[in-house]
């Protein structure tokens, strides 16, 4: 068994190719989603970039999933930088986006994230400001 989906989701990525029927944004967005589950930031990149090839446009769903994939393999100028890939794509961000990277971040870039939410006109939630006072409260704390 693999630790990481990736061979079985571009397999059946393929098979939907080879059958005639088109690969859209749903069916990209389910595969990242489960890559992301697994923690495969690097095979989500290689979705995202298949995406691009097969002129499969990336939405906020897929932003969201990718998202969440960084926060969880700690990866955050990913996340970051989705939310920059967002904006120039002219996608609305969501709550939800941020939270990923604010959660995958390390203060200050934590408030920094929280403050450009509010700045985007949307509400931050619990998870948003708990997610920043946890990074306020590791930075105090210093190195473990």
């Amino acid at each position: 068994a693999h630790s990481c989906p990736w061979q079985h989701s571009s397999g059946l990525l393929e098979q939907m190719r080879r059958s005639g029927l088109e690969r859209d944004a749903v069916s990209y967005n389910a595969c990242v989603t489960v890559l992301g589950l697994k923690s495969c930031w690097h095979e989500c990149l290689l979705l995202l970039r298949s995406m691009v090839e097969h002129s499969t446009g990336m939405d906020i769903v897929t932003c969201n999933a990718l998202a969440s994939t960084a926060q969880e393999s700690g990866q955050w100028r990913l996340a970051v930088a989705l939310l920059s890939t967002a904006r120039r794509m002219q996608l609305r961000a969501e709550t939800l986006t941020y939270n990923s990277a604010i959660s995958a971040t390390r203060w200050p870039h934590a408030s920094t994230l929280l403050a450009a939410l509010r700045n985007g006109g949307l509400e931050p939630s619990v998870v948003s400001y708990n997610a920043v006072l946890c990074e306020a409260t590791d930075a105090r704390m210093g190195p473990s």
